[in-house]
C-alpha cells in the first residue's frame, strides 16, 4: 500500500500483489512547509484503506539552515487513541527509522519525495485501522 500526503506516501504489499499505492494526499506543496524539532514535532494521520504489510513511506523532507550534518531527523508509526489523536507516548511506536542529515538536501524540490522503507518492519494493517506518521528530531529540519 502506498499514500500520498503534503508530508508522505505509504506503499503497501499485500500477498497477492506487489506494492501499491493505498492513499495519496499532496497538499499545497513546499509553500506550506513547517518545521519539525524538540518543541514542535509533526503528525499526520490517516486511515488505511487496503489490508496488507506496510512497506513504505514517502515524504517531502528537506534540511533546515541550523541542522548540522551529524544531525538526524526520527520517524516513526504510531497507533492512535479512539479520538484519531496520536499516542503521545513515543515507545508506542509500531515502526521507527533515523534519517540521518546527510541523507537529506537542504533545498526542497516540490517533486522529489523521500523514500522511507518499512519493509523490515513487517508492520500489518487492515482496513479501517487509525493510525499516525510522527516526525520528531532534536534540532530543527
Amino acid at each position: 500500500m502506498r499514500l500520498v500526503f503534503p508530508l508522505l506516501l505509504l506503499a503497501l504489499a499485500t500477498p497477492v500483489r506487489a506494492a501499491e499505492v493505498d492513499q495519496e494526499f499532496t497538499g499545497p506543496g513546499i509553500d506550506a512547509s513547517v518545521s519539525i524539532d524538540e518543541i514542535f514535532p509533526r503528525a499526520q494521520t490517516f486511515t488505511v484503506g487496503l489490508a496488507g504489510t506496510l512497506t513504505q513511506v514517502d515524504l517531502s523532507l528537506a534540511l533546515g539552515p541550523a541542522t548540522l550534518a551529524t544531525d538526524e531527523i526520527l520517524f516513526d508509526v504510531r497507533p492512535t487513541d479512539g479520538s484519531g489523536t496520536p499516542l503521545l507516548d513515543d515507545g508506542s511506536a509500531l515502526a521507527v527509522v533515523a534519517i540521518p542529515a546527510t541523507q537529506l538536501t537542504g533545498v526542497l524540490d516540490p517533486g522529489d519525495l523521500f523514500e522511507i522503507d518499512l519493509s523490515a518492519f513487517a508492520l500489518q494493517v487492515a482496513p479501517g485501522d487509525r493510525l499516525a506518521i510522527v516526525l520528531r528530531a532534536a534540532v530543527p529540519f
